[in-house]
């Protein structure tokens, strides 16, 4: 048995009235692949899904059954805008067991890397199963993570990593 979620439009909101950037419609998988890691075997999988969208003709439908090291991502490539000062999106949870958690990494292209969980403070993914949810994610709940040179430079970002972790 897996948990479900189901992801529709990521934003990167901006400051100084420069609006929002869509970095991810979500309304399939395109764009989207597994993130060669050593996560979870099965990982987590996706697929376009026109039954359940909040926007648009569908969204992108998220299973993840919990197995060791219990993690599993996807990855995309993506832009940060200077200005960036969170990531806006409406989430749907099907399903999910109590220890089941969401993250959100951006890695700059030396491998250092910025992590978060999703939503960043407030009700865990049990806790939304049933109906949307509009979840913002401000850039400062992003904790780095030094995986290469330890520079702090988000704003390099290239590549952003949906995580699925500890149960379905």
């Amino acid at each position: 048995m897996g948990r479900w979620c189901y992801v529709c439009v990521l934003c990167l909101a901006t400051a100084g009235g420069a609006g929002e950037v869509v970095i991810d419609a979500f309304e399939g998988p395109v764009g989207w692949t597994v993130n060669p890691d050593g996560g979870a075997s099965p990982p987590v999988r996706a697929r376009r899904d026109t039954e359940h969208a909040k926007q648009g003709n569908a969204a992108l439908r998220l299973t993840y059954a919990d197995a060791p090291p219990h993690w599993s991502n996807l990855q995309r490539a993506v832009t940060v805008p200077p200005s960036a000062v969170a990531i806006r999106l409406w989430l749907r949870v099907h399903k999910a067991e109590p220890q089941a958690a969401m993250h959100f990494w951006l890695f700059e292209p030396d491998n250092d890397g910025w992590l978060t969980r999703v939503p960043p403070r407030g009700k865990a993914l049990a806790e939304m199963v049933g109906g949307w949810h509009e979840i913002v994610v401000p850039i400062s709940a992003f904790r780095f993570q030094p995986r290469g040179p330890r520079t702090r430079q988000m704003t390099t970002a290239s590549k952003m990593l949906i995580g699925c972790n500890f149960g379905d």
